[in-house]
């Protein structure tokens, strides 16, 4: 059944966050589709996805002429025996007071909503984004929003109806770094992170057209040792991974060279010749990019230093994202 919100919000212990066992493997969430006039199902088998787990996943959409609801509903067997939920989503109109509270990081108004019934943490805007995909907190990477409505029971890798999720803006707006890590750091104990590098070891030789579904790796290269949210272990199994793999949704547009620089050179086994040979022909991470980021932020700065010298104002660059 879904969770009920809690008014301790700040709390990050398992019991709360509902951290899943290795015996009990992460379950991903059934695509969002949109709603129709004679209603509709998806289905998806969790043993494809996890043998170790016996069960399914549904999802019923009723006739959008009779209700604005779907019903999710879930039944599995794994080691520890057999388990059922069963949660609702509610379409609410994007005008929704609670999708206000949510965009604006309005916590107290968004709880006193649930409070009242007039909201509740399931539900959806017509294009299926859930309250965490319409909270600007998630994208300027401020916690105690993101924290209480994972709390609630919503999940990062839920998708809408363009199956976009709210974990691949996570903290890519933000410039408060340690914020951000911060946010990462309970990521990693709610089991996002252990996915996405898992998915970094499944990657093909074209990681670099694999889609991209998670911050992780742009921030991986705009923010200083953003690697230490991750426990020493899989720091040090990132690091021997194929520099493809790695770089594979490096955007030379997007980084803090400075970051780039330092990884090459802490011994990460990284050799600048390397470069080349993991360079895609087109895109953002291309030799061609690299040489297009380099002279734009290069004439950015000669014309900066110009108008000083020549007395002229520009606008200010901003500063740079920096752990402390």
């Amino acid at each position: 059944m879904p969770v009920e919100p809690k008014q301790d919000v700040g709390s990050t212990n398992q019991q709360e966050l509902n951290i899943l066992s290795p015996c009990e493997p992460k379950r991903d969430p059934i695509p969002w589709k949109q709603s129709s006039f004679w209603g509709g199902y998806s289905f998806q088998n969790l043993s494809k996805e996890h043998p170790s787990l016996r069960g399914i996943q549904a999802r019923v959409y009723l006739p959008s002429w009779l209700s604005r609801t779907a019903w999710d509903f879930e039944v599995y067997r794994s080691c520890i025996g057999w388990k059922m939920f069963l949660k609702p989503w509610r379409t609410r109109p994007r005008s929704a007071p609670v999708f206000k509270y949510a965009y604006e990081g309005l916590l107290p108004e968004l709880l006193e909503a649930f409070d009242r019934k007039e909201a509740s943490p399931f539900d959806r805007d017509p294009h299926g984004r859930t309250l965490l995909h319409v909270c600007h907190a998630a994208y300027v990477g401020r916690s105690n929003m993101v924290k209480a409505l994972i709390g609630m029971g919503l999940s990062l890798e839920d998708t809408n109806v363009m199956r976009e999720t709210p974990l691949q803006i996570m903290g890519v707006g933000s410039s408060d770094a340690s914020g951000v890590v911060e946010l990462y750091r309970f990521l990693a104990q709610t089991d996002e992170i252990q996915t996405t590098l898992q998915a970094f070891h499944s990657m093909p030789e074209d990681a670099c057209r694999s889609p991209d579904n998670t911050s992780f790796h742009h921030l991986l290269w705009k923010i200083p040792n953003f690697l230490s949210v991750l426990p020493g272990e899989q720091r040090l199994l990132f690091n021997h991974l194929p520099l493809s793999i790695r770089f594979a949704h490096l955007k030379w547009y997007h980084i803090d060279a400075q970051v780039v620089l330092d990884h090459i050179q802490s011994g990460a086994d990284v050799d600048p010749a390397e470069f080349r040979c993991a360079m895609p022909d087109m895109g953002g991470s291309s030799l061609q990019s690299f040489v297009q980021a380099y002279f734009a932020s290069y004439f950015r700065i000669f014309r900066a230093r110009m108008g000083r010298h020549c007395g002229m104002i520009y606008p200010k660059r901003a500063p740079d994202i920096t752990v402390e």
